[in-house]
């Protein structure tokens, strides 16, 4: 009789671990890796919002634009004060308003949080003249739109 009621314990242990005890995480459903239509305007607006901040030498509005999972935890302060150097470099992008990316690799990050489902994340370059540009892009899904989440660009010599 013991063994029984050990048993049934053990069992309902594990339905309750199973159904998660009324826990209210819903895994996140999974995407597709975007195609080009998606990556493409993204990388183009992000790099048109980088080239804007360079010439105006103030990264506000490309903070701003940024995901609120990024800009929670990065204070404009900090964020700008590292752009310093960006801005001191006078890099002439100009070329970026009618340059295409050209998208190397593109991915999803499957490390869900319970701020961000899943990260999109892609790389690649423009081929614009006298700085060629490289970048890796990631973003989160904010309210069903895709939101800058970290970056990297770099600006060739």
């Amino acid at each position: 009789m013991n063994d029984m009621r050990l048993l049934m314990v053990i069992v309902g242990v594990l339905l309750l671990g199973t159904i998660g005890c009324g826990s209210s995480y819903v895994p996140p459903t999974p995407v597709p890796v975007p195609g080009n239509d998606l990556l493409v305007p993204l990388a183009k607006e992000t790099l048109a919002l980088y080239a804007e901040a360079i010439e105006k030498e103030d990264f506000t509005d490309y903070y701003n634009a940024m995901s609120k999972e990024y800009t929670s935890f990065t204070s404009y302060r900090t964020f700008s004060n590292a752009k310093k150097k960006e801005i001191a470099a006078g890099y002439d992008l100009s070329e970026l308003t009618t340059a295409e990316p050209v998208i190397t690799s593109a991915g999803i990050d499957r490390n869900p949080s319970e701020q961000r489902t899943q990260i999109i994340v892609f790389e690649g370059r423009f081929d614009i003249s006298p700085s060629p540009i490289t970048f890796k892009l990631r973003y989160v899904d904010e309210g069903g739109r895709w939101k800058l989440f970290t970056h990297v660009i770099k600006v060739e010599q």
